[in-house]
């Protein structure tokens, strides 16, 4: 993320996590934008320190499962919540351990100048993962 920082300088971006620990990453990421939505699909607990340390941040804190990554050309654009509202990302950071990264970027392969392209699919038909392993958060 550090050497790649460049790529998300002052865009709106998702980190995705899964554990309260992993929010801690929002803390670094704004090096590079402090436009930052955090993202736990309910799969961890968020403490009240952590919830004020985000809002003293400014740092949106979605808890509402995703239904849907948002985006077209190999581009994102949102997700989509299961309650059917979207936000609006240029970008996003999963920051939850290699196993959780492995499930989600299977079957995708590097596009076009280093953008995520899938299948012949356009982002917006792949559906969300589902982190979960074993239970409600994924111990990587």
């Amino acid at each position: 993320m550090i050497c790649d920082g460049y790529e998300i300088a002052n865009k709106k971006c998702g980190l995705f996590v899964n554990t309260e620990a992993n929010i801690a990453t929002a803390f670094v990421l704004n090096w590079f934008t402090p436009y930052i939505t955090v993202f736990t699909q309910g799969l961890c607990e968020v403490g009240p320190q952590m919830r004020q340390k985000l809002q003293d941040h400014g740092y949106p804190l979605v808890e509402t499962p995703i239904r849907r990554f948002v985006g077209h050309d190999h581009e994102m654009t949102g997700v989509e919540l299961v309650d059917g509202s979207q936000v609006a990302l240029e970008t996003g950071l999963v920051a939850m351990g290699f196993s959780s990264l492995h499930r989600l970027s299977s079957g995708f392969r590097p596009g076009v100048e280093g953008k995520l392209a899938g299948s012949g699919r356009d982002v917006s038909d792949v559906p969300s993962p589902d982190f979960r392993v074993g239970g409600r958060q994924s111990r990587d």
